[in-house]
């Protein structure tokens, strides 16, 4: 599970217009949408400003590892795409990643405007990670880290922005 949360968003918000606003935040999910169909993974949802992502839950599922590489890519990726907004639109705005490995149930809610959502520890614990974080980064829980941790090492080498760190967190400086 991922969830990703625009850090600086509220303020842009009370600043610009919200034909402003809700054009960039459509711009930016626009590009997260095409992410998650390059790394493999699903949107599940969006709730205002953030952004929430899992890889295996609608078809059949990779390996743990696999699922993992993929979700940290994506949030990789979306580090990237706020870099690119914050200079093409001149924002002052940031992207927090969590991600958490688990299992999940999921359903769809309501039968007036439903929607589909996932609960569990997974998404718990992405939230938490993503809610305690800095901005900038892609926070990772130990067992997703661990499952992630040789494609990391090697994506580490290709990039010139994200580093491991001792933390377990992923992302630009």
């Amino acid at each position: 599970m991922l969830q990703a949360d625009l850090s600086g968003f509220t303020k842009l918000s009370s600043e610009r217009s919200a034909a402003f606003v809700i054009g960039l935040l459509s711009d930016l999910f626009a590009k997260f949408d095409r992410l998650t169909e390059w790394h493999g993974v699903h949107k599940v949802k969006t709730i205002g400003d953030a952004y929430v992502v899992c890889c295996g839950a609608f078809d059949e599922a990779p390996t743990a590892a696999e699922a993992a590489r993929r979700v940290v890519g994506m949030g990789l990726s979306m580090l990237d795409e706020v870099e690119l907004c914050k200079r093409e639109h001149g924002v002052d705005i940031a992207i927090r990643v969590g991600v958490h490995t688990g299992p999940a149930i999921g359903g769809i809610i309501g039968t007036v405007r439903f929607h589909f959502d996932l609960w569990g520890a997974a998404i718990a614990g992405a939230a938490s990670l993503e809610e305690q974080g800095a901005a900038a980064k892609v926070y990772v829980s130990s067992s997703e880290f661990i499952m992630s941790h040789e494609w990391l090492m090697i994506n580490r080498r290709r990039r010139e922005g994200p580093r491991l760190r001792r933390h377990r967190r992923v992302g630009g400086r």
